[in-house]
């Protein structure tokens, strides 16, 4: 009679018991993959999309690559191995018949290739390959930067050139045309302004009861004495400003952008006065 429990008789304690033995298989098989992995090099990561769950062992042999599934719970035998990254081999595509034939092969070697100096010169090849990898990396990363620096200081001096080869004769001709343009129309607003000036000197308007007004005259007349002389108590010195400061509630801010717009209206009645039109 066979030993085998037919499912029917099944019991909960008896699958406990089936899952714990399948697991110390895996264990026991862990075990050994993990010694083959220590003897040649080897790698492992999570590199098999179908099975996330589930380390890939890589080993390289002498016979060629073999690869195993780790369970989570065994991946404590395997801290000597290091991890997966780009520089290591992926799988090559190995069936598992393959796989096992290639451990005959390497099992018929073992007497000449399991020795440990034959280990020993093929692990410090390996890392020997490796650290060239890692080396011509650098070398090319560095490469590549000092590159890209340079075509980028190259394109800046040509467009610096470029720009520079554009501005000709022609480009500062229309410059200073459109500047003395632009001179031409603030010109042209002297005579607006001085008769503006002139309109609310001689209005008999108080022009300091309202708010607008008071600053209307600040900036169009002047609440300040502006000639050119030492001030005094005869000719104003400021309070004028002052008292109406104090008497619409004006901030010093306020006060500073009046007298900067009186300074630009008097900057342009200069202006007309130096470069008279020719109107």
């Amino acid at each position: 009679m066979s030993d085998r429990i037919r499912l029917d008789d099944l019991t909960d304690n008896g699958l406990d018991q089936l899952y714990d033995q399948n697991d110390a298989l895996y264990r026991e098989r862990a075990h050994l993959v993990a010694l083959l992995a220590a003897l040649h090099p080897s790698h492992i990561g999570h590199t098999d999309p179908n099975l996330p769950d589930w380390a890939v062992v890589t080993v390289e042999t002498p016979a060629g690559q073999m690869t195993w599934h780790i369970a989570e719970r065994d991946m404590d035998l395997f801290t000597h191995v290091q991890p997966t990254n780009r520089i290591y081999r992926g799988w090559d595509g190995h069936t598992t018949k393959e796989k096992y034939a290639r451990m005959r092969d390497l099992t018929e070697a073992a007497p000449s290739l399991l020795k440990l100096e034959v280990v020993a010169d093929q692990q410090a090849e390996h890392i020997k390959q490796l650290a060239a990898r890692a080396e011509q990396a650098e070398r090319d990363a560095a490469r590549f930067h000092a590159a890209w620096h340079s075509a980028r200081l190259r394109a800046q001096r040509e467009a610096s050139h470029s720009r520079v080869c554009r501005i000709s004769r022609n480009g500062w001709k229309r410059r200073a045309e459109q500047a003395e343009a632009a001179i031409e129309r603030v010109r042209a607003l002297a005579p607006m302004l001085d008769g503006l000036e002139e309109l609310i000197a001689t209005s008999s308007r108080d022009w300091g009861e309202h708010r607008v007004d008071a600053w209307l005259w600040a900036v169009l007349v002047g609440w300040n004495c502006e000639e050119q002389h030492d001030h005094d108590e005869t000719c104003d010195d400021g309070a004028a400003m002052a008292e109406q400061q104090q008497r619409h509630g004006w901030s010093d801010e306020a006060v500073a952008k009046a007298r900067r717009f009186r300074a630009a209206v008097r900057a342009v009645a200069a202006l007309d006065k130096q470069h008279p039109t020719t109107n």
